[in-house]
């Protein structure tokens, strides 16, 4: 098993172990996804879409029905370079 493919199945042993339901779990994994490939590409919509394979259109309602705002994202990145940045403020 690739190394990838190891950390995606541990990550979804985590959610189970957690309470999580399967479409929570998929909700998890997708977000985080999204939120990876949006910070390799400097919060770029249109060059994240491209490496995703996916039009840009559906990058931003991916990113709407998760609730992740790539302004704030991107913002709380550049005031925590030295940490991950959160893709959700749950408050």
């Amino acid at each position: 098993m690739a190394y990838a493919e190891r950390a995606i199945y541990d990550a979804v042993k985590i959610c189970q172990n957690e309470g999580l339901t399967y479409q929570r779990t998929k909700e998890v994994l997708l977000e985080a996804c999204l939120v990876m490939a949006l910070k390799r590409f400097n919060f770029n919509q249109s060059k994240t879409a491209d490496s995703l394979g996916m039009h840009r259109n559906t990058l931003s309602r991916l990113l709407e029905k998760a609730g992740v705002n790539v302004l704030n994202l991107k913002l709380y990145a550049r005031n925590h370079e030295t940490e991950e940045a959160h893709p959700v403020d749950r408050s």
